[in-house]
């Protein structure tokens, strides 16, 4: 998946210390939120953890939301990057296969589970954040869409559709998850199995009648 990524004020691409720069930021203020959730960490925290001034963290994000939204595309950058890269180096990997590693998700994932799930409950109260959190989605949505395009097996569906059904269900794999009871596994198990039903009916259907 590749991302645009951040552009400067005068429409060009960052120089090589800005970008060091918003990393930086970025890395600290995903510690922070980790660990003390988003809406307890002031944009002042962030800067005294990453060692810059406002200045500098102005020069790169509007605002703290905007920040999060850079985690947001990094994290589904560089989990869909693993996908494909996956997806080239084992031949043999089934749909079922290829749906759980997407699926997927540890319990040492809880903190940014939790950020994940706080960040999006405030989207529906502010237009603006719920328009940028939108587009975020259209972009990943996009992005594993054309990585299914590349799988002779999910040629059987639509593409775009089956992308958002199967982020939908990764959403509630994380959800579940945080709850710590067994249940996002079961998530996993249920949405693998509705494909594998699924696939399995298309190819009956696609064989020739006896």
């Amino acid at each position: 998946m590749r991302f645009a990524g951040p552009v400067g004020a005068d429409g060009q691409r960052p120089l090589r210390r800005r970008v060091h720069t918003r990393e930086i930021l970025l890395t600290s203020a995903e510690r922070l939120f980790i660990e003390r959730g988003y809406a307890q960490v002031s944009i002042s925290d962030i800067c005294s953890a990453a060692g810059f001034t406002r200045g500098a963290f102005y020069s790169n994000f509007a605002d703290k939301d905007e920040l999060v939204l850079g985690l947001f595309d990094q994290h589904a950058a560089e989990r869909l990057d693993r996908l494909q890269a996956m997806l080239a180096s084992a031949s043999t990997l089934n749909a079922d296969e290829w749906a759980q590693s997407l699926l997927a998700v540890t319990p040492r994932d809880r903190g940014w589970i939790l950020l994940f799930l706080e960040f999006r409950l405030l989207a529906p109260r502010q237009p603006e954040l719920a328009a940028k959190l939108d587009q975020h989605d259209e972009a990943v949505t996009e992005a594993l869409a054309d990585i299914l395009r590349e799988q002779p097996w999910a040629r059987r569906f639509p593409t775009t559709e089956l992308a958002k059904f199967l982020l939908a269900a990764r959403e509630g794999v994380l959800a579940r998850t945080v709850r710590d009871d067994g249940s996002a596994a079961d998530t996993v198990q249920a949405v693998t199995a509705v494909i594998s039903a699924a696939f399995g009916a298309l190819e009956a259907d696609r064989q020739p009648p006896r």
